[in-house]
């Protein structure tokens, strides 16, 4: 267990000494974002391939309760719901390699997408970009819906590094 956190960039292995949290840095997010939306933006592609009508319904009942959770103020059931929309494009790329790949990345990254403080502009435009990232998915555009989650995580990349700078 210890060495698939080290894996992921959560801890750091110590010889002899055990382990300690991972210190989150700029430059170590800055390499890992580009490269989650790379995967984020294939597993986009291909879900518009695959996703079923049910999927769909269910992405858009989770898109009303994270608008829900958006206008009650609600941060940690936003995101919560949040990750189930991304996992849910995730699962309907339905590429085992791309959900391993993606799986293996997100755990360095996850810690910096919640602990940044989110500005209620930032909010406010995330909530758009989800708009956008429905209507898209809904459309079964997956050019339009690769490019727009790409686009999430880079916002969402430039939130994080102005948080850590405060």
């Amino acid at each position: 267990a210890m060495k698939v956190l080290a894996k992921e960039g959560l801890i750091q292995l110590i010889p002899n000494r055990g382990a300690t949290v991972a210190k989150l840095t700029i430059s170590d997010l800055e390499e890992a974002f580009p490269i989650m939306g790379a995967l984020e933006a294939v597993s986009g592609e291909l879900a518009c391939a695959h996703i079923t009508d049910q999927e769909i319904s269910r992405m858009e009942r989770l898109h009303k309760d994270m608008v829900d959770c958006f206008e009650a103020r609600d941060m940690s059931g936003y995101f919560q719901r949040n990750e189930l929309i991304h996992k849910l494009i995730l699962e309907a790329a339905n590429n085992p390699t791309l959900i391993e790949m993606q799986r293996s990345l997100s755990g360095r990254i996850r810690r910096a997408r919640y602990m940044a403080n989110m500005s209620d502009e930032r909010w406010a435009q995330a909530v758009a970009e989800h708009e956008d990232i429905l209507k898209a998915t809904k459309e079964r555009n997956g050019p339009l819906l690769g490019s727009l989650l790409k686009a999430h995580l880079a916002n969402k990349l430039a939130s994080v590094r102005a948080s850590l700078a405060e």
